[in-house]
């Protein structure tokens, strides 16, 4: 069963490869672009990537991530509801 707030993600994560074409020509996105399709803040996917909590790929100086392992991600994390 999925909750709404997990439509709510994907369906973010949805419109938005379908507005930036998934993060240009590599298909990646920046922290940015990921804040943005999962709607928080740039902080928070920071921490992420510094716990080793969230999948990226470490391009020389630049961290980027892959939305078909970030969607994934965002499944396994989902927590069922108690009742």
């Amino acid at each position: 069963m999925t909750t709404t707030s997990e439509l709510g993600v994907r369906a973010r994560l949805v419109e938005s490869e379908k507005e930036l074409g998934v993060g240009g020509p590599t298909g990646l996105l920046d922290v940015a672009g990921l804040a943005d399709r999962l709607g928080v803040g740039e902080r928070l996917i920071r921490r992420l990537v510094d716990q080793r909590r969230i999948p990226f790929h470490k391009i020389g100086k630049y961290v980027r991530f892959d939305p078909e392992e970030v969607s994934k991600w965002v499944d396994r994390c989902k927590v069922d509801a108690v009742r």
